[in-house]
C-alpha cells in the first residue's frame, strides 16, 4: 500500500486510472479536479456526441467508468473510498466525487482488477471457438450486480441472434444518417494521427469481422481499410462470444452513472478471467430501436450491449495526458 502518497499524489494516481476508462468512440469526455479528500470527474459536454448521443446518456456511461477506475486506484492505495453522484446546476450533468477516508486494506480480488486498468483493452472483432466458461459468466453478472446494475446474458442462441440483428440494424441506421456517419468519421482517426483521442486503425480490423450469430461491425475507416490485418471479411466465421445486454432498473442520468461503475467492474472481470469484450452501441443510440431492445430482448433499460469471449489479438488504444484533463 503507498500509504505515504501527498494527497497531490493521491489525485493524480486515481485520474490517471480514471483515463484509462473506456469512452464511446474513445472520446475520453470527462474532466478531473481534485483536492486534499477526494477527486471529482465531470462530464465535458465539448466532447459529446451530439448525433449519437443528444441526451447525454453514453457520456455520463464513460465518466462512471473512470469513476470506478479511480475508486479502484484509491483502494490499491490502500483507503476506504465511497462513490457519490451529485446533480449540476440546471441542466448541467451530474458530477462524480470519489472521497478517500480512513485506510483499509484493499482486498486481493481488488488488487487483481486494478492491475488490468491500464493494459485491458475494448476488442472489436470475432472471438475463438471457446465458450465463457460458467464460472466466469457467473462472475461477469456478479460483477455488475455489485454495483447495481444486471448483466442480461442471452441463454440461447435464437436470443443471441435478435440482439445480433438488433446491432445490423443499428448500424445500418447509422450508415445511412449522414450526420451521425460524419461525426463517426471525426473520431476515426488515420494512420500515422498524433491524436490522443478517438479510435486508431490499431484498434479494429481492416475488414468487418464475420461472426455467428452476425454482429454489425462500425466502419471506423470508410472503406479505406485502415485497420489491422488480423481478420479479413472474408476470412472464417468466428464466434460471436457471450452475448449479452447491460441494463438498469430506471433510466435516470445517476443510473447511466452506475452503468459506467457496472461496466468497468464488469471488464475488468473478465481481463482477470483472461476474457476480452466487444461493446456495441449501434442499436442504442436510436430511441426506437432502444425501445424494441428493452420492450423485447431484456428486463431492464439497455445501456450497452457486450459480447465477451477469448481471442489472442491485442488491441489497442490513445490516451489524453492529465495535462489537459486534470484541473
Amino acid at each position: 500500500m503507498h500509504v505515504s502518497a501527498t494527497p497531490e499524489q493521491t489525485v493524480r494516481l486515481a485520474a490517471l486510472a480514471a483515463s484509462h476508462a473506456p469512452s464511446i468512440l474513445n472520446t475520453q469526455p470527462w474532466r478531473f479536479h481534485g483536492d486534499g479528500s477526494g477527486i471529482e470527474i465531470h462530464a465535458d459536454p465539448r466532447r459529446q456526441l451530439r448525433h449519437a448521443d443528444p441526451d447525454g446518456r453514453e457520456m455520463m456511461i464513460s465518466c462512471g467508468a473512470a469513476a470506478f477506475n479511480a475508486w479502484l486506484a484509491l483502494r490499491a492505495l490502500g483507503y476506504s473510498a465511497t462513490i457519490t453522484t451529485r446533480h449540476g446546476p440546471g441542466q448541467d450533468p451530474p458530477a462524480v466525487r470519489i472521497s478517500w477516508h480512513r485506510l483499509l486494506a484493499p482486498a486481493t480480488s481488488e488488487l487483481a482488477l486494478h492491475r488490468q486498468v491500464a493494459i485491458r483493452r475494448s476488442y472489436r472483432g470475432g472471438f475463438l471457438s471457446r465458450p465463457v466458461p460458467r464460472w466466469l459468466a457467473g462472475g461477469l453478472r456478479g460483477a455488475a450486480g455489485l454495483e447495481g446494475a444486471c448483466l442480461e446474458v442471452a441463454r440461447d442462441s435464437q436470443r443471441a441472434a435478435s440482439v445480433a440483428a438488433a446491432v445490423r440494424v443499428g448500424e445500418t441506421t447509422l450508415r445511412l444518417d449522414r450526420g451521425r456517419s460524419r461525426e463517426q468519421a471525426r473520431w476515426a482517426t488515420p494512420p500515422g494521427s498524433p491524436r490522443r483521442d478517438g479510435v486508431p486503425p490499431a484498434a479494429y480490423p481492416a475488414a468487418p469481422a464475420r461472426t455467428s450469430p452476425e454482429f454489425g461491425f462500425r466502419d471506423f475507416s470508410r472503406g479505406r481499410a485502415w485497420g489491422s490485418l488480423t481478420q479479413r471479411a472474408d476470412g472464417p466465421v468466428t464466434d460471436a462470444g457471450l452475448v449479452c445486454v447491460l441494463t438498469t432498473p430506471a433510466d435516470r442520468p445517476e443510473d447511466w452513472v452506475r452503468a459506467g461503475l457496472a461496466l468497468q467492474r464488469t471488464l475488468l472481470t473478465a481481463a482477470v478471467g483472461g476474457a476480452s469484450a466487444s461493446p456495441h452501441s449501434q442499436p442504442l443510440e436510436f430511441p426506437d430501436l432502444r425501445g424494441f431492445v428493452h420492450r423485447r430482448l431484456c428486463d431492464g433499460y439497455p445501456q450497452l450491449i457486450l459480447r465477451v469471449g477469448f481471442t489472442t489479438v491485442r488491441g489497442a488504444s490513445v490516451r489524453r495526458p492529465l495535462a489537459v484533463t486534470l484541473a
